[in-house]
């Protein structure tokens, strides 16, 4: 026997040995060790297969490695594993990692995702749909969408609605809605700080000139009867200021004489007329307490500028002109109902009235405070001193012939005269 042949016929015996010695352990085992006796274990053909333990809640303990099928648990949550010795739950089946508890899934790329915890603050997606259970968000961050209806608030205030409602209601302002104005009635409106009509009431429109204003006259708050003119007594005087666009009311000037009486033995003497204005005054002596007569005419004195003396006076009447120079104060009415006035000339007696002329008393210089005017021809004894003591004035046609002395000091002194050429008005100098 070849040595080839010979190999091949030791090993087929060993085999059959080998076969014959295992058949009765076979013959009396019918459960397999896979975790021994398994080797290349390929289940695909199988009718099926339940590699995994499950139940309807998790085995309180475990071994790492170890799988449980949690059919209590929600679809796609229910595959737990061994990790240690705790379970943990594995990938949701649509291959999005599980995110824990309070966890967001993140998408990283294509087909990509990871898992993230929780941000705070509130999650809204700008892109995509969220539906969101048990959760807030602020107003601030809803930019688009139509709330149902089933969820509107009620609202008060102006506008009204009923919670859960569309349908909104203004406040009642005006009690009594209709229809207001003609063509003989005005509308007279009331309104609120929101622009709201509160009340309406309708006036008769006035008839009269296209220029002319309507508005509502009162009388101790009692309306009055409108109609087209409005008549003032003679109490009152009207103006028309165009400047201002307006018509001035003012009281009538019904008193010529308007100043200070009364005082001291004087009593005022009043006139007044229906409306209770005075018309005119006068003062008169008061009746001493000894009893004694009156003097059977009245004297009245009033002061005030020389600009305010009235024009008109009764006889015997005085007027003292406090702006006058002294001696020159006092203005008498004579009987013919003008005014007088009456000059003093003081101690010295430097001016005198002879025949109606006025003299001047040679012996006394006279000292006058005003210029004066002398008709003919005048002599003047002892001569005339001319004085310098003002400024020269202008020569024209009011100092036409005024003769006029320059007291030069230490120079030569000139005496000039003004007079007119002609064509203008000049100083000449005559020395």
């Amino acid at each position: 026997m070849k040595a080839k042949e010979r190999a091949t016929w030791v090993s087929g015996f060993l085999t059959g040995l080998l076969t014959l010695s295992l058949v009765p352990n076979a013959l009396g085992q019918t459960q397999l060790n896979l975790a021994t006796q398994g080797r290349n274990v390929d289940f695909t053909n199988a009718p099926f297969t339940k590699p995994i333990r499950m139940g309807g809640t998790l085995p309180v303990n475990c071994s790492p490695g170890e799988f449980f099928l949690n059919t209590g648990a929600t679809a796609g949550q229910n595959l737990f594993a061994c990790l240690g010795s705790s379970w943990t739950m594995m990938a949701a089946q649509n291959g999005v990692p599980n995110p824990g508890t309070t966890g967001l899934v993140k998408i990283t790329g294509p087909s990509s995702t990871t898992t993230i915890p929780s941000p705070s603050g509130t999650i809204v997606g700008t892109t995509d749909v969220q539906t969101l259970t048990g959760k807030s968000i602020d107003a601030s961050e809803i930019n688009s969408g139509i709330f149902n209806a089933s969820r509107i608030p009620a609202l008060t205030g102006d506008v009204t609605s009923p919670s859960g409602s569309t349908a909104t209601s203004l406040a009642t302002v005006l009690n009594t809605p209709g229809t207001y104005g003609d063509a003989t009635h005005a509308l007279q409106l009331t309104v609120d700080s929101k622009g709201r009509l509160t009340s309406l009431n309708t006036l008769p429109i006035v008839t009269g000139p296209t220029s002319a204003f309507y508005q509502q006259l009162s009388k101790a708050g009692a309306a009055l009867t409108q109609r087209s003119t409005l008549n003032l007594s003679g109490a009152f005087a009207l103006s028309d200021n165009q400047s201002s666009t307006r018509t001035e009311l003012d009281l009538a000037a019904v008193n010529s004489a308007p100043g200070t009486y009364g005082g001291a033995g004087q009593v005022p003497v009043l006139t007044v007329n229906a409306y209770g204005q005075i018309t005119s005054i006068t003062t008169t002596a008061s009746a001493s307490t000894s009893g004694a007569s009156q003097p059977s005419t009245v004297t009245t004195m009033s002061s005030g500028n020389l600009s305010t003396l009235p024009a008109s006076c009764s006889a015997g009447n005085l007027y003292y002109a406090t702006d006058q120079p002294a001696g020159q104060q006092i203005y008498t009415c004579n009987s013919s109902g003008s005014w007088s006035q009456f000059l003093s000339v003081g101690g010295s007696g430097a001016l005198a009235f002879s025949n109606g002329s006025l003299d001047i008393v040679t012996s006394v210089v006279p000292r006058l405070t005003a210029a004066n005017t002398f008709g003919g021809s005048n002599t003047f004894a002892n001569g005339v001193t001319l004085g310098s003591s003002g400024s020269q004035p202008s020569c024209s046609s009011t100092a036409r012939g005024l003769i006029w002395y320059q007291n030069n000091g230490a120079s030569k002194d000139g005496l000039q005269v003004c007079v007119y050429s002609g064509s203008t008005y000049t100083w000449v100098a005559l020395y």
